[in-house]
């Protein structure tokens, strides 16, 4: 059988132990030379862990608070994607081509907490629905003005100011936000006899509380005889 550890509070007193199907097995009392989890996983004593998990458990779950399993951990690496059907649990399907490896990625001690007690998120404050934000499509829609200086006959400088609303759907989240949306561009536009090339750099924020993109678009096109683009 699995062995469960847990790391928690009860009356004041920080512990760990054992979680089982009547409760949990106060460990910190019985391995009392283990001050806490981690000792025991750095004395690699996981298996006097396992011979003290026995008999009648000493707390019922819904006595005790849970804390993270490691308390005050020197640093957290998290593995992500960790056996081979977990990417076919996303809801945009597998991976393809499947995974070599797992992912991993750090987690600070403070983003993470026992089970039960929500997390303190405070980017949540002040109109943020979600500390996640993970658009899948934005269309974006609004009134703009738009400045042009002939810098010379060949060579025009522009730029354009795009404020507006978004309609965003996020992954993992049902439904769309509207969303207050500004984008900002400046670039130059080469016209020769036959050619027309333009650089413009973008700046996109899709909502103001956090969300940004930025980067460059470049585009050619032939002219026809006339100075004005071909079909």
């Amino acid at each position: 059988m699995a062995l469960r550890l847990a790391s928690f509070t009860v009356n004041g007193h920080e512990s760990y132990g054992a979680v089982t199907d009547q409760g949990i097995v106060d460990l910190g009392r019985k391995l009392a030379k283990y001050p806490t989890l981690r000792d025991v996983l750095r004395a690699q004593a996981v298996g006097e862990a396992r011979a003290a998990a026995t008999g009648a458990a000493d707390y019922q779950l819904k006595d005790v608070t849970m804390l993270p399993p490691i308390p005050q951990p020197e640093k957290n690496i998290c593995v992500g994607i960790n056996y081979p059907d977990r990417g076919a649990e996303y809801k945009d399907g597998p991976v393809r081509p499947p995974q070599k490896y797992p992912n991993l990625f750090m987690r600070v001690p403070t983003s993470l907490v026992g089970t039960g007690p929500a997390p303190h998120a405070p980017l949540a404050t002040g109109g943020s629905r979600r500390l996640f934000w993970d658009p899948r499509f934005m269309v974006a829609g609004g009134p703009y003005t738009r400045i042009a200086r002939d810098l010379s006959e060949s060579w025009t400088a522009t730029a354009r100011l795009f404020p507006g609303v978004a309609l965003v759907e996020e992954r993992g989240a049902a439904g769309s936000d509207l969303v207050p949306h500004l984008t900002a561009e400046a670039g130059a536009r080469w016209e020769g006899m036959r050619l027309s090339a333009s650089l413009d750099l973008f700046y996109s924020q899709g909502r103001f509380d956090g969300y940004r993109a930025y980067g460059a678009r470049i585009s050619v096109s032939a002219l026809d005889g006339r100075g004005a683009g071909s079909p």
